[in-house]
């Protein structure tokens, strides 16, 4: 039976179950006709060059390709496979630089925790749906241009800047826990980091604050929901969710599930607070709460033995530091 009042079984529940969504499109090839008037260059003359690749340093988990394609070519669009599905993103809603005969893009693909050290593959299309001749240097990727966030990572290492690279460490060792804890490709989740500094002391001052009561309601906890960035999952147990106001940091919301999801939350944040305000009739309860205040509950609580869970908290926390410093040095 499990214990939906522990903090941990719900992050359990939500690591296991949620999911992210993304426009997938599989290009289809146009037949070819048979020209009516002087044919054109063949499409195939043409070729896109990827320049190199960088990890999306803005709060979330992802890589991105710096690519050129021809001048006349603006109006086709890129696809990202990965583990079988596909993203398209079309070179309008990209900006574009000028740059001669061809226009340099910078397009990301984001991914979830578990996931960087999945193999991402980039490919290049037309608007007729073309695939376009795709180079990296002098060598032809010929299959698409593959690359990893976990790989973009390791040629951080030798940043000069401590800030990026303790940041650049801290998204590889953040995903490497996730895959551990969910049990995901472990083969290949490698950490560097032992956690070891790291205790429920840190985290005091980001404990949760409960005041106030209301009948027929009781706050049940906290789970995080680790995508490219993260949920904060706040749950109340209450008899029937129509006669309750919800509000975040006053702004009204419903429940979903049973919870109050606040969604997109970037490493830098973790440690923000949100407060929430339960509402029936004159009755009020307030919960103060940030993704952090799960780290300390988990820390914190008696008897804990699930080692992947204790790391995986201690490693937000990191995670946060990280990006922190980051975005202040920058």
């Amino acid at each position: 039976t499990i214990n939906w009042n522990s903090p941990l079984a719900w992050m359990t529940y939500f690591l296991e179950t949620a999911d992210t969504t993304g426009s997938t499109v599989k290009p289809t090839k146009t037949p070819t006709k048979e020209p009516t008037v002087k044919p054109t260059p063949a499409v195939t003359d043409a070729k896109a060059k990827v320049l190199g690749t960088t990890l999306e340093l803005k709060g979330q988990i992802g890589g991105s390709v710096l690519f050129t394609v021809p001048a006349d070519m603006t109006d086709g669009y890129v696809i990202f496979e990965m583990n079988g599905e596909e993203e398209r993103i079309d070179l309008a809603d990209l900006e574009g630089e000028d740059n001669g005969d061809t226009v340099i893009y910078q397009v990301s693909k984001f991914v979830k925790a578990k996931e960087t050290t999945d193999t991402i593959n980039f490919k290049v299309f037309t608007a007729d749906d073309e695939e376009l001749a795709l180079y990296y240097g002098k060598t032809k990727q010929a299959d698409g241009y593959e690359f990893s966030v976990k790989a973009v990572a390791d040629t951080y290492k030798s940043s000069s800047d401590k800030t990026t690279k303790d940041l650049a460490k801290a998204i590889q060792n953040y995903g490497a826990y996730a895959q551990k804890l969910m049990k995901y490709k472990t083969s290949s989740a490698t950490t560097t980091d032992n956690l070891s500094d790291i205790t429920a002391v840190d985290l005091e001052d980001y404990a949760q604050s409960v005041s106030g009561k209301v009948s027929g309601a009781k706050y049940v906890g906290t789970a995080l929901s680790l995508q490219a960035d993260t949920d904060l999952n706040v749950f109340f147990n209450v008899s029937d969710p129509s006669e309750y106001t919800v509000k975040v940091n006053n702004k009204k919301v419903d429940f979903e599930d049973g919870a109050v999801v606040i969604s997109g939350i970037k490493a830098a944040d973790l440690d923000k607070t949100y407060t929430i305000k339960l509402t029936k009739g004159s009755s009020t309860m307030t919960v103060k709460v940030s993704a952090l205040s799960w780290v300390y509950s988990t820390l914190s609580a008696t008897g804990n033995s699930d080692k992947n869970a204790v790391n995986m908290a201690k490693m937000v926390y990191r995670y946060n530091q990280a990006a922190k410093a980051y975005f202040e040095a920058h």
